[in-house]
């Protein structure tokens, strides 16, 4: 019987209860999305770009130019932050494994997130590498239908750099760990 060189990891089950993701939406996420205005024409923007290239740093320069200056700022990866568990599951199993462990709670709040900018007309601008081109489309084609006009933005880099940049961020993400947990980063 043949073996499956690479396959996907088993989906982790939820750690936190619905009313534990009900409240993390409600004290840190909600805040935020109420000092956001409703828009009759909303904009969704997606910057999208390969790892390293510094989208995150770009966002708010990108956001301003296009004039979305009240606008959720939406990059995947901030949302792990909410989660209580994924400090201390980032310093004990590293940050992958960390991500797929909170992820099922993290999409929960994603979710919440996404269903309250479409029923509130916010703007938004989705920051992500968006190499996946059904993927991508298909988000262009939801908000469309939605009524939302549709903007794609993205960030060129050599290789080289990109990859330069993506060490960078794992050895500053190291240097965070041994920090926080304690250890010389010498």
């Amino acid at each position: 019987m043949p073996v499956a060189l690479m396959s996907e990891p088993e989906k982790a089950p939820r750690l936190l209860s619905d009313e534990q993701l009900a409240e993390i939406f409600r004290e840190d996420v909600r805040p935020g999305l109420d000092r956001l205005s409703s828009q009759t024409s909303p904009h969704m923007v997606l910057l999208g770009g390969p790892q390293g290239s510094r989208k995150t740093m770009l966002r708010t320069v990108v956001a301003e130019q296009l004039g979305l200056t009240d606008a959720l700022l939406y990059d995947g990866d901030d949302h792990f932050a909410l989660h209580p568990h994924y400090d201390a599951l980032a310093l004990e199993h590293g940050v992958l494994e960390a991500a797929r462990l909170c992820g099922p709670d993290v999409d929960v709040i994603r979710d919440a997130i996404l269903t309250e900018v479409l029923t509130r007309r916010l703007n938004v601008m989705f920051i992500g590498p968006y190499t996946a081109q059904e993927y991508t489309l298909g988000r262009v084609a939801a908000f469309r239908a939605e009524g939302y006009s549709t903007e794609l933005a993205y960030t060129a880099l050599h290789p080289a750099l990109t990859h330069v940049g993506v060490m960078d961020r794992h050895r500053r993400a190291l240097s965070l760990a041994f920090n926080v947990a304690g250890h010389s980063t010498c």
